[in-house]
């Protein structure tokens, strides 16, 4: 008797038991096989990502609450990240979110800080295309090669801020574009080297804000800077932009 006790609460046990560990820990598939998923497991190489900090000043004039025309310097400081696809072999659409933290200051004073206006941040889109127009080799393959490219970029976003100063929202559309000219040292066979390749790149670039708030002829000037491979899918961007001023920027970048 004691033992079909026994039987029978162990019985009763797996019945109880058995739904709720199954709902709990979940059911594990019988295979391993991409192609027997729903989505398997496609090529990701033409896909790119990363994350960049960066301050662009350009110069710009607006009407505050005297309803005057002033010039500003309109300073642009940006953090956020992007996402690329390869549309073709030498061109990579992508899209940008940010997050714009913008200051107005009358650039006709010569001291610092005084008459500034401090604006809220908001959020900044963007879409862009960078191309890549030229890879030259220009030494033998060895220890380290060098190569020659020239890359371009076209990109437009849209932002918004608050100007504290004449209590209004101002929205403004970028469209902003580079030429990049690069000299790469890709490294190969160095045991105590940690990093696959260094570029130097330098170039001209322009800015054109569009907006019902604020007047921009257009500002043209230069980028400089370096990036540091340390393999074929990850670098990391160091770069000095000048159009009004000069400004650093800061990135990483990822292909999968």
């Amino acid at each position: 008797m004691k033992k079909n006790n026994i039987t029978f609460a162990c019985l009763f046990l797996t019945v109880i038991l058995t739904p709720i560990l199954s709902f709990a820990i979940g059911p594990v598939s019988g295979s391993n096989d991409a192609y027997e998923y729903l989505f398997g497991g496609s090529d990701l190489s033409k896909v790119s990502a990363g994350f960049y900090t960066k301050q662009r000043v350009v110069e710009v004039s607006a009407a505050g609450m005297s309803g005057i025309k002033t010039p500003y310097e309109m300073t642009l400081k940006k953090t956020g990240g992007y996402v690329g696809y390869d549309i073709a072999r030498w061109a990579t659409l992508y899209g940008t979110v940010a997050m714009t933290d913008t200051k107005l200051s009358v650039a006709s004073f010569d001291y610092p800080g005084f008459f500034e206006e401090f604006n809220g941040g908001d959020n900044e889109i963007g879409i862009g295309i960078a191309m890549n127009l030229l890879d030259h080799d220009i030494a033998d393959p060895t220890l380290a090669e060098d190569k020659i490219r020239i890359n371009a970029i076209l990109e437009y976003t849209k932002s918004e801020s608050d100007w504290l100063y004449a209590n209004d929202v101002i929205r403004w559309d970028e469209l902003y574009g580079s030429l990049v000219f690069s000299l790469v040292n890709e490294i190969h066979g160095a045991k105590n080297m940690w990093v696959h390749a260094i570029a130097f790149y330098a170039g001209p670039c322009f800015s054109q804000i569009r907006s019902s708030s604020i007047d921009h002829d257009g500002d043209y000037g230069y980028v400089g800077g370096f990036t540091v491979y340390f393999s074929q899918t990850l670098s990391f961007d160091v770069g000095y932009e000048r159009l009004a001023e000069g400004g650093y920027s800061f990135g990483a970048n990822v292909r999968f």
